[in-house]
């Protein structure tokens, strides 16, 4: 029995030991283990193609084919350490990953060859489709006698630009200008210069900033290209003005935003893998001729016209296009009260604005329509 006691104390004694070196062990083994391995991955990962001959389509619809950049091996890492650098700034380092590939969240493409079909000789870089790669075009940028260190920076700020788009980031006026300053479309007018593009350094302003942290956790930010009843119908158009000064050709329609409601009230839109998007500024981008699912958020609840929670209206017709409008008033009714945002498209002369998609109810009237139209025409 002695014994048998004994035994059992010497476990006592002997099972807190154990534990202590087993603890100690691992707390070794943690601090022997490479940084990089404990360090947790990114939230974003931005990757860079510099080698693809695929075919693709920009966001105007025009198709294209990439060519292989002739940038060499030291340029190319300079362009990733560009973009790297302005999105540690914007939201610190490690959140977002800028790499060498194809595989990112947010893809983009240095295009060796030129702007396709007709926008060659007026477009710098494109947002390209939803989902798919965002484009700068080498060629281009040579044309315009931008080479070495110039077009390294240059490529930097321009793909830099079009992630923004990619991550839910609108234009702005600039003010001084930024990261998401839209291209100068006139002699006299403010916006971004090839001298802009050439110095690099352009960094997000301090809402720019806000706006990035609030959507990085989304699986995509851009706005939708399908159409659905409930939508607001966007045409992007076509910029009236001179378009040779403009070193950064989104094909865009800017709108300037003004939201009222109870506090704590945001605006933005819902993406096309349905996350809502926080834009927060004074302005909205539209990159697509689509829907575009508007939504404002109260808290951690959103209010949206697809779940049925908004209405809006149309007015001011636009003089380049009067089948568009310029104005969109929306009303979301609100656990706070009723908020009321007003997006303008005035801000730059151009064919693009709004229009009202149909009802689901007026949809399925129209489509009867044209069902028994073609019956009729089937019989006769």
């Amino acid at each position: 029995m002695e014994n048998k006691n004994q035994q059992f104390n010497n476990a006592l004694f002997f099972a807190p030991m154990v534990l202590l070196m087993f603890f100690g062990f691992a707390v070794c083994l943690m601090m022997a283990w490479p940084a990089d391995v404990q360090a947790a991955d990114p939230n974003k990962t931005i990757s860079i193609d510099f080698d693809s001959e695929e075919d693709y389509v920009e966001s105007d619809g025009v198709k294209g084919k990439f060519s292989k950049s002739t940038l060499t091996d030291a340029q190319k890492d300079a362009v990733i350490a560009e973009v790297q650098k302005e999105y540690d700034d914007a939201v610190g380092p490690g959140k977002i990953k800028v790499k060498k590939g194809k595989d990112g969240d947010v893809k983009l493409t240095v295009n060796g060859g030129y702007a396709p079909g007709v926008n060659k000789g007026k477009e710098l870089g494109d947002a390209g489709q939803a989902g798919q790669s965002g484009i700068a075009h080498e060629s281009e940028f040579k044309d315009h006698g931008v080479t070495g260190d110039d077009l390294v920076k240059a490529l930097g700020t321009a793909l830099g630009h079009e992630a923004g788009h990619k991550l839910g980031k609108s234009h702005n006026d600039g003010n001084p200008n930024n990261k998401m300053t839209k291209g100068k479309s006139e002699p006299t007018g403010k916006g971004l210069t090839l001298d802009d593009l050439k110095a690099g350094n352009l960094m997000f302003s301090d809402t720019d900033k806000a706006q990035l942290l609030k959507n990085l956790g989304l699986t995509n930010a851009e706005h939708k290209m399908t159409i659905l009843p409930t939508d607001l119908g966007v045409i992007v158009g076509k910029r009236i003005k001179s378009e040779e000064y403009c070193p950064i050709i989104d094909d865009y329609l800017d709108s300037y935003a003004v939201l009222t409601g109870p506090t704590g009230i945001e605006f933005g839109y819902m993406s096309f893998t349905n996350e809502f998007v926080y834009e927060g500024g004074d302005m909205l981008t539209f990159i697509y001729s689509a829907g575009e699912d508007i939504a404002v958020r109260l808290g951690e609840d959103v209010y949206s016209l697809s779940n049925g929670a908004g209405t809006y209206t149309l007015s001011n017709p636009n003089p380049d296009n009067l089948s568009v409008f310029q104005t969109a008033d929306f009303y979301f009714d609100t656990s706070g009260g009723i908020a009321h945002l007003t997006l303008n498209a005035a801000v730059d002369p151009t064919t693009g604005g709004f229009y009202v998609v149909p009802e689901p109810a007026s949809a399925l009237l129209i489509g009867a329509g044209l069902l028994f139209a073609r019956l009729r025409r089937k019989l006769s």
